[in-house]
């Protein structure tokens, strides 16, 4: 600010005191609409501020009470009363009630106002923040904006569908504005829309996106220089869509956007087409006029000089004096409450005094509150927190002796707990690292066409490697394969038939007893139902036990074309990188244990669309078992080790790189690739599949005595039984 200090009286106030009490209570903008209602029928002039500290209210009332006999019956309403009087004659206003003239003088600083002045009014423009949509919404409470989402929504959701929907929206493959130009004519819900001369609008469509989308800018006559705000705005308005929409046009080799392409542009041309139609309708049918900016502007600036021209009584909205009382002398009358100012204080000051306090306020708009607490909180929560660990400094035990086993964990808030509870059970160590363990890459899995990209959504793999079956699975492969067709046909076949207009209507029919089998089991017995699934998806498809390679071939390890670009595995050079990386940030570079187990994690759910969210974001919302064996299966090779060596980096022959998962649902771990494990760490094992169960138990106790209804009187081992029993339940999320 211009001054960062004032003079009140012998105290002198500092900007900070005037943000401090505006971030910790508000001094807002009294509405226009309430004005009336604030001051005559609530009287909120006359008591203290609910929210003021008990402090200032002791304070204020003892000083009334000693400076005025007179007041000591009611020294609040006294003090109120008085203070109010004085903050309009300190902004220099008439009283909105009485109509009464402030007795303050007039600054010859201030411009004239309402208070027996003519008053220049300033013209209305388009604000910075708005659409042409959003700012006719709320200033003539029409639904455009409400009514333009929810068509694009339609839109959006047909287009980008990847097999849910029964029928596919048509031409998808010549991208979003192009499919939406062929079929949207034919949508009658855009009849109803009030676009004139829809049909015609339809016709002079051209083929360009990016033209139409200039031409609408043009029909709305928004200045060029807005265009960028305009557009951002318009984002703004549906920012989960567009979002998706942006993620989808950044990643080209995205299976979805290689076939359907969409992209912002596109996503902007139809909105705007909407909207550019939608507000011509609006300003035909309300005022008779164009609609286009200038137009409404000029019309609306007009109506304003009209009314002050014909002396028309002024709206709360309108009338200087009462938007000045609004916006100044509200504001100053609760900021002298918290400031602890008298009356004869406030009276005294200055115009150039008040409008530095207010201008204080407007510099720390309510917008910005969020922010700074924000901030403020995060900074007192990393002051304790390195108080904390600079308490413990050099006090740890440092721990000489070959633990049992060491396990990477991901960061993952689930997983710290299972740490703890691991590291309880006997000399283990455990370290935290991103779930993807350093290792970027495109991941095929043995049952699955999908080519899941298995890291941070910000980073592209490079690589990809693929789970196979291992030698002599051949019997087991034709059964799982045979089982999974069945299984496949059945689900589609019943998908088609529920999306069918025909057969949908016999479906429960037939399937109506089949389906309340299922209905009854997985409510009421839940465990026995579930082993019947799993005892019946053996049956069907048995196990195949896979393993997944991550050696490079020479022929495309500068990238295959049928992979997109992506090389099949991984170099040795790259793979002692990863390992090395990986290794060297979590600080394990010495005393390696027998067992260093590589854990992931994912979640189970029975009925939640929303799956992805509980599982490992750094594998990009997949399990993160696929990175954990390719880790494991690099920091194994023995080739990788001797690279590893040259660069000071030693790891033990006997130890041992062990994939794992850990079920954040149900807090059991699995292990991957067994058959590996060498013959001399079998007893290892056994103890630490013993330990992890153990840890298990006590993860559940815990989470327990937070999850609504669990038991928490309980053994954990009764509590490890019911979380599984939770897993089951399709009442229940995660």
């Amino acid at each position: 600010p211009a001054r960062a200090t004032i003079r009140v009286g012998a105290r002198t106030i500092h900007v900070h005191d005037v943000w401090r009490i505006h971030a910790a209570y508000g001094i807002e903008i009294l509405p226009a609409v309430l004005m009336t209602w604030t001051l005559e029928l609530e009287g909120l002039t006359t008591r203290f501020r609910s929210d003021l500290p008990d402090d200032s209210r002791s304070s204020i009332i003892d000083r009334t009470i000693r400076e005025c006999e007179k007041c000591r019956h009611d020294p609040e309403s006294a003090y109120l009363h008085n203070l109010w009087k004085s903050s309009l004659a300190a902004c220099q206003l008439s009283d909105p009630v009485s109509g009464l003239p402030s007795f303050h003088a007039p600054d010859p600083g201030r411009s004239a106002n309402a208070s027996g002045y003519k008053v220049a009014l300033v013209p209305v423009d388009l604000p910075m923040d708005r659409t042409m949509g959003d700012w006719l919404d709320s200033e003539t409470g029409s639904v455009l904006v409400e009514t333009i989402n929810t068509h694009m929504i339609k839109w959006i959701g047909a287009f980008v569908d990847e097999g849910v929907a029964g029928w596919s929206m048509p031409s998808r493959d010549k991208g979003f504005y192009a499919a939406w130009r062929e079929l949207a004519e034919g949508d009658l819900s855009g009849r109803f829309l009030g676009i004139p001369d829809l049909r015609q609008k339809f016709g002079d469509l051209s083929e360009a996106p990016e033209e139409m989308l200039c031409k609408h800018l043009e029909d709305l006559k928004i200045p060029k220089e807005r265009w960028q705000y305009y557009l951002s705005r318009h984002l703004a308005q549906l920012p989960g869509w567009a979002g998706f929409i942006r993620w989808r046009s950044d990643h080209t080799g995205y299976p979805a956007q290689q076939h359907y392409p969409i992209d912002p542009l596109q996503y902007l041309a139809v909105r705007l087409f909407y909207e550019s139609g939608m507000v011509e309708g609006l300003c035909q049918r309300e005022w008779g006029i164009k609609g286009t900016l200038p137009a409404l502007l000029a019309y609306w600036n007009e109506q304003r000089e009209r009314e002050q021209a014909l002396s028309l009584p002024f709206s709360h909205a309108t009338d200087p004096n009462n938007h000045a009382v609004c916006h100044q002398a509200w504001r100053l009358f609760h900021l002298a409450q918290f400031l602890e100012l008298t009356p004869i204080e406030v009276h005294d000051l200055s115009y150039t005094d008040m409008s530095t306090l207010l201008e204080w306020l407007d510099l720390f708009p309510q917008s910005a509150h969020g922010p700074v607490w924000l901030e403020a909180y995060e900074d007192v929560y990393r002051e304790n927190l390195l108080r904390n660990i600079r308490g413990h400094q050099g006090v740890a035990p440092v721990n000489h002796e070959r633990p049992r086993a060491q396990g990477i964990f991901c960061i993952d808030a689930r997983s710290e707990s299972f740490r703890r509870h691991l590291e309880a059970q006997g000399p283990y160590e455990t370290f935290g690292y991103a779930g993807f363990f350093g290792v970027p890459m495109s991941h095929v899995a043995f049952d699955s066409h999908d080519h899941l990209a298995l890291c941070p959504i910000l980073l592209t793999p490079n690589a990809e490697v693929t789970e196979v079956p291992r030698v002599g699975q051949n019997d087991r492969v034709k059964d799982y394969l045979s089982g999974t067709r069945w299984h496949q046909l059945s689900h589609h076949l019943f998908h088609d038939l529920k999306h069918n207009p025909f057969a949908s209507f016999m479906l429960i029919d037939v399937l109506g007893m089949f389906f309340s089998v299922g209905l009854v089991g997985k409510t009421l017995f839940r465990t026995s139902f579930d082993a019947v699934k799993q005892w019946l998806q053996q049956w069907l498809g048995g196990t195949v036990v896979t393993q997944i390679p991550v050696e490079a071939s020479h022929e495309n390890e500068q990238g295959n074309p049928q992979l997109g670009g992506l090389a099949l595995g991984f170099t040795p050079l790259e793979q002692a990188a990863f390992v090395e990386g990986g290794l060297r940030v979590i600080g394990l570079t010495k005393n390696f244990g027998r067992f260093v187990m590589i854990c992931g994690h994912g979640s189970q759910s029975e009925n939640n669309p929303y799956y992805a969210a509980l599982d490992c974001g750094a594998c990009g919302g997949s399990h993160g078992d696929p990175n954990a064996r390719v880790f494991a299966a690099m920091a194994n090779n023995p080739e990788i080790r001797k690279i590893l060596s040259d660069h000071d980096l030693v790891i033990p022959e006997d130890t041992w790189f062990l994939p794992a998962k850990h079920n954040t649902t149900t807090d059991r771990v699995t292990m991957y690739d067994l058959v590996d494990v060498p013959a001399t760490h079998v007893e290892d094992l056994a103890l630490l599949v013993r330990d992890l169960e153990q840890a298990g138990t006590h993860q559940a106790l815990e989470r327990c005595q937070r999850i609504p209804g669990a038991p928490t009187a309980v053994s954990p081992r009764d509590a490890f039984k019911h979380v599984r029993q939770r897993s089951m339940d399709w009442a229940n999320s995660r």
